[in-house]
């Protein structure tokens, strides 16, 4: 039902020019009669930026599954009478290759509806209303190279000093839209609208000026990637600003900068093209404003990024935006946001460049600051600030893996993005439309009835296997998880077809042996245990997470046959138990074939298979505790013993994620706050204040599921455990680790708990306090360092308390 538009309808530009990237430019004028507030419901695809008297008033809309849309609903105050002159930019994004990790690929659509006082002031495909006309927006290049392997083109833009006024211009030089026959399904945003905050960008810290030198020898890999992948669209450019910007050096500047406020006046000397490298101190993610005047024809290139190479410099490759200037001042913004903490700014022009100010709009999600840790140790707090920051960044619409190489949904990160977002943001919409997203996709369309690896997405190759497919039972998991927060039960009806459908899809690849066999696509770690021979044909991490996830989905809809199949393949891959093959210990291996109906085991093991089982509970200390004792203290990035080097090594993603959590279940918690520390504080001495997707900088510094961290310290450190909303109920089980003291918050529906304890100087004593909300109980586990002590001077503590209320403890040593 349409809750949203009474009387707009769906509409676009009229016979574009460009069958793909496609951009338009929508106008209407309303009159408001007193103060007020506008009201305006809009969405489009792909995205949309809203101008509301020549200033952007807002950038999306949140982004759905294909055949629905999501509707941004905004308040605007008007602050006197008049004429409100409302502007639309969209961008409408495809190439012939199809293929896309964020957006779905679909057809342009512009639909809003502006509101005053109840009164319907404008409306798209309306006619007694204040119209909505377009424009084609030939400004912006739709023929450029791709900013990724699967995003969309770069910005390039081709301007005058009047161009982009036609976000207040005349409506005389616009046409009357097409209205469209198709008509999608509208859902709400759900998730908050992000934080748009402008920040001044000051600090220079390099000038110098550009030479041409030759073409760079062998391809970069990253527009290498891009070009192999889309061979039809790159076969078609005719221009490759990308390759051009690569034949820059970096030579000593021979011109004049003077220094203006907060911009500067460059005068070119012998090299007619010059650049400023400016630090933002931290990593940022949003769009970049500039203010400038050029005297003469500039070319003015925009490279960013978010860490140095060694020696120091920006990259220049496919992290770029370019302004073809004529004489005259420039208002600039870009219209994708971008990820950085470094930016280079390159003016190629004979005549003097007034660069009057630089600023950054952030665009992310806004900080309620409902949940904190803060604690004794300042590398500790420092690592729990990064994956805030970390969190914030790759939260929008949707959980992304990472900001700007693919602003995709992945599944498998957004397990461990949605568990931060709950326990340091106290918020649940985003993760509810990411799952709902999921499970709007239609089962016929994917292979076997899988769920897409990331989403909002397009691959054509989808309909033949989902791409990832492990990534399908990590889905599940988090939908599991997901209830358990909130007890969405709405959610959990609506989904079940989808779920249904999925399960039986994946007994399609059950085999003789009763397990998973010949699976494409499987995914443990980025490392060698995604290589063939660890995962053909029969994965046997696989198979526990498999099974886990059976267990868990079976137990949640109350579908014992799910429950039963998931034991029984524990039961197969428990029958195997561990081997010795290339090590002293005994481990368990990766993979196993079927020689003559009986399975056996192939002699190769990694890391993180070896977690994946534990993690999925195929194993414990009961069932093999030497196994256990050998992973947790010859393996991960702080080993007391090495194992066999024949053991394949953990990367970050995402062995080392599953490491850590697997750490928690076991209750190893001093090994955990250890490795927290090994891992990510040399990624913050040397990078931009984010957590890395990879232990090295090979990919992104900035990765959604690194989040976790922060639910490390709050949940394992702080104690500040799992909370079960239903129950009203909250389990506190601090690990101090070392620790003089720590402190923190999370946030519910019903209100804040706080935990926060501490040791006194001499160690004699330690102090716990637990606020919650009235009606609420606590369930307390003491760390073993003080079961024993005495509770008011007499008892002795037990291991497990229940209280019934907020509640504070003092403990004390007993004396030798």
């Amino acid at each position: 039902m349409n809750h949203f538009f009474q009387k707009a309808k769906p509409v676009f530009i009229e016979g574009a020019a460009e069958p793909y990237n496609q951009f338009a430019g929508f106008r209407s004028d309303v009159w408001v009669e007193a103060p007020g507030v506008l009201k305006i419901a809009v969405t489009a695809r792909s995205f949309c930026r809203l101008y509301v008297d020549g200033k952007m008033a807002a950038h999306g809309p949140a982004r759905t599954a294909h055949g629905y849309v999501r509707v941004d609903e905004l308040e605007i105050p008007v602050e006197k009478a008049g004429v409100v002159r409302l502007a639309a930019e969209v961008a409408a994004y495809d190439t012939p290759d199809h293929v896309s990790n964020d957006i779905t690929l679909e057809p342009g659509l512009f639909w809003c509806e502006v509101q005053c006082a109840g009164k319907v002031l404008a409306a798209t495909g309306a006619k007694a209303e204040s119209p909505w006309l377009c424009r084609q927006l030939t400004h912006r290049r739709s023929r450029a190279e791709m900013l990724s392997h699967c995003r969309e083109v770069i910005e390039v833009y081709d301007l005058g000093p009047d161009t982009l006024s036609w976000v207040t211009e005349d409506l005389n030089a616009y046409q009357p839209c097409r209205v469209l026959d198709e008509q999608p399904l509208l859902l709400p945003r759900e998730s908050r609208l992000p934080a748009m905050e402008t920040l001044p960008v000051l600090n220079l810290v390099e000038l110098g000026g550009i030479a041409a030198g030759e073409e760079k020898r062998g391809p970069d890999m990253a527009d290498h990637l891009n070009e192999t992948l889309h061979t039809h669209w790159y076969g078609q450019l005719t221009e490759r600003v990308v390759k051009q910007a690569r034949r820059d050096e970096n030579v000593p500047f021979q011109g004049k900068l003077e220094c203006m406020g907060e911009g500067w006046r460059i005068e070119p000397g012998k090299q007619p093209a010059c650049y400023l490298q400016f630090d933002l101190g931290n990593n940022y993610v949003g769009f970049l404003g500039f203010d400038l005047e050029v005297e003469k024809a500039c070319v003015f290139d925009i490279f960013h990024q978010e860490g140095l190479e060694d020696e120091g410099r920006i990259t220049q490759t496919n992290n770029m935006v370019r302004y073809c200037l004529e004489p005259g001042r420039y208002r600039l913004l870009t219209f994708e946001p971008y990820v950085l903490r470094h930016l280079k700014l390159v003016f190629r022009t004979q005549g003097t460049v007034c660069l009057n100010s630089a600023v950054l709009v952030t665009y992310w999600y806004p900080d309620s600051r409902r949940g904190s840790f803060l604690c004794s140790d300042g590398d500790v707090n420092r690592i729990y600030d990064a994956s805030r920051r970390t969190l914030l960044m790759n939260t929008l619409d949707i959980f992304m893996d990472c900001a700007e190489r693919e602003r995709g949904g992945w599944l498998c990160d957004s397990l461990w993005t949605a568990r931060a977002a709950w326990q340091m943001l106290g918020d649940v919409s985003v993760e509810k439309a990411f799952l709902q997203n999921f499970m709007l996709t239609d089962p016929a369309k994917y292979g076997h009835a899988f769920f897409p690896e990331v989403f909002p997405s397009h691959h054509d190759s989808y309909e033949e296997m989902a791409g990832i497919t492990t990534w399908s039972f990590w889905l599940i998991l988090e939908f599991c998880e997901y209830y358990r927060r909130t007890g969405d039960r709405e959610l959990l009806e609506q989904s079940f077809p989808r779920v249904e459908a999925f399960i039986r899809g994946t007994r399609d690849f059950i085999g003789e042996s009763g397990l998973l066999e010949n699976m494409p696509a499987i995914f443990l770690d980025w490392s060698q245990s995604n290589q063939a021979d660890h995962t053909q044909p029969i994965c046997l991490p696989a198979n526990a997470l498999y099974a886990y996830m059976l267990c868990e989905i079976g137990k949640l809809y109350g579908r014992e046959e799910w429950v039963k199949w998931g034991e029984a393949i524990r039961g197969v891959l428990r029958s195997m138990g561990a081997v010795t093959f290339i090590t002293e210990e005994k481990l368990y291996p990766d993979t196993a074939y079927l020689e003559n109906g009986a399975l056996k085991t192939k002699e190769y093991i990694t890391e993180a298979a070896l977690y994946t089982d534990i993690w999925s509970e195929l194993f414990d200390r009961n069932s093999e505790p030497g196994m256990i004792q050998a992973v947790v203290n010859t393996m991960g990035p702080a080993p007391k013993t090495l194992t066999s080097p024949s053991v394949g090594r953990a990367n970050l993603f995402i062995g080392l994620c599953i490491r850590l959590d697997m750490l928690a279940k076991l209750g190893e918690y001093g090994r955990l706050l250890e490795e927290l520390r090994a891992i990510f504080l040399p990624q913050l001495n040397r990078g931009p204040g984010t957590l890395y997707e990879n232990v090295n900088t090979s990919g992104s510094l900035s990765h959604g599921f690194n989040a976790h961290v922060g639910v490390h310290l709050t949940r394992d450190i702080l104690g500040l455990g799992e909370v079960h909303l239903q129950e009203k109920r909250v389990r506190v089980a601090p690990h101090p680790c070392g620790l003089q003291w720590a402190k923190g918050c999370e946030q519910t529906p019903c209100g804040p708990l706080a935990v926060s304890w501490n040791y006194s100087p001499d160690g004699r004593a330690f102090r716990l306090a637990c606020t919650v909300p009235p009606g609420w109980s606590v369930e307390l586990s003491l760390p073993q360092e003080l079961r024993g002590w005495l509770w008011d001077g007499d008892s002795a503590c037990r291991a497990m308390k229940t209280y019934a209320q907020s509640f504070e403890l003092l403990l004390a040593r007993p004396e030798d």
